[in-house]
Formats: C-alpha cells, sequence, structure tokens
C-alpha cells in the first residue's frame, strides 16, 4: 500500500521530470506544413561596433521546408538590414526584372527588435509586419560571415521563423503548475491539522 508520503514524493518527483523534460525540448514549430528556412547569399554588410547596416540589392535566396527538402530558389531578391544601436528596419523583396516596377512582391519586411553582434558574427531579431512564405510574426536573421575585417565583410543571412510552443506543451505546463499548487495546499492543510 501506497502512503500519502510516498505518493506525494512520487508525484513531486514526476512532476520535476516533466519540467526538467519541457525545459529541454526545443520549442514547436506552429505552422509544420510551410515553416521555411530561407538563406541569401553574399550579403554586403558594416558594422562599427553600435551601428549594423548590410545590403543587397540583387541576391540570390535559396529556402529548405521544414524535412530539409530543397524548397525553391529566386535569382534576384533585395534584402536590407539597419540597425542604429538602439532600433532598425528589415526587408527582404522578390525582384522582377521584368515589370515596370522591377518588384514582385515584398516577402518579409518590419523592425529590427534585438541585435548582437561580435567579430564576425551577427544575429537579429525582427518583429515582422509584412509575412509571407508560411513566417509569422517573429523572426530572425544570423549571419555567418566568412570574410568579415576592419568593419566590413560578405556573409551569409539565414532567415528562419521563431517557434513558439504548442497549445499542448502549454496545457501540460498548466496541469503541471496546478498540481504543484494542490501539493501544496494538501500539505499546508495536513501540517495545519496535526498541530492542532
Amino acid at each position: 500500500m501506497i502512503s500519502r508520503g510516498n505518493l506525494k514524493g512520487t508525484l513531486t518527483m514526476a512532476a520535476l521530470a516533466g519540467a526538467v523534460l519541457l525545459a529541454l525540448a526545443g520549442p514547436a514549430r506552429a505552422a509544420p506544413m510551410m515553416n521555411p528556412d530561407l538563406t541569401v547569399y553574399g550579403v554586403p554588410l558594416t558594422w562599427d561596433g553600435t551601428t549594423f547596416s548590410s545590403a543587397c540589392p540583387d541576391c540570390l535566396m535559396s529556402w529548405t521546408t521544414p524535412t530539409g527538402a530543397f524548397g525553391g530558389i529566386s535569382l534576384s531578391v533585395a534584402f536590407s538590414l539597419d540597425w542604429d544601436g538602439l532600433a532598425g528596419t528589415f526587408s527582404l523583396i522578390d525582384q522582377d526584372p521584368f515589370s515596370d516596377s522591377g518588384i514582385r512582391g515584398t516577402l518579409l519586411a518590419g523592425s529590427v527588435t534585438g541585435f548582437q553582434g561580435a567579430g564576425g558574427l551577427f544575429a537579429a531579431t525582427l518583429d515582422l509586419t509584412t509575412a509571407n512564405l508560411g513566417f509569422a510574426n517573429l523572426a530572425t536573421v544570423s549571419f555567418s560571415s566568412f570574410d568579415f575585417a576592419g568593419g566590413a565583410g560578405t556573409a551569409d543571412a539565414d532567415i528562419a521563423p521563431v517557434g513558439v510552443p504548442e497549445p499542448s506543451t502549454l496545457t501540460l505546463l498548466g496541469l503541471g503548475a496546478t498540481a504543484v499548487a494542490v501539493l501544496r495546499r494538501w500539505d499546508a492543510a495536513r501540517t495545519r491539522a496535526s498541530r492542532q
């Protein structure tokens, strides 16, 4: 027969193990059918320790599907990302050299809400106001610089959506928090009863 103390210990250990597993698990992708990983190749960039500027009026872009399969290629995109140390802007435009405007459409655009830069490694956090290709409103851009010296260089820009927890993950977290609260109240009531 299991005593109340053993049951409480078992439930507590199960809740802690579940919390550790959830903490170590990666974020789930909210849109598994279309959640690409975009790469813009050969983007020029400058960095002075505070401000960052990267613009490519005519670059090659490719993307992969969530399974890692090749998704497609665009031969001419305009990429732009600027950061002044506090805020910035971002845009990715698919160009059409055969149209009068030269623009097929804006793929992604918005503001840069965070930036990290050191040496030849740079990363930006985006809040998108225009999002296509299965992106939601949050994304990241990582630059892997293969040629960076004297505050300037060339890099590939990797653009990826930010993963969000699935509703089932949030439900598990909520149930775990509820179980902990119920166990604490039960223990407090039991302690009060034993003191009387």
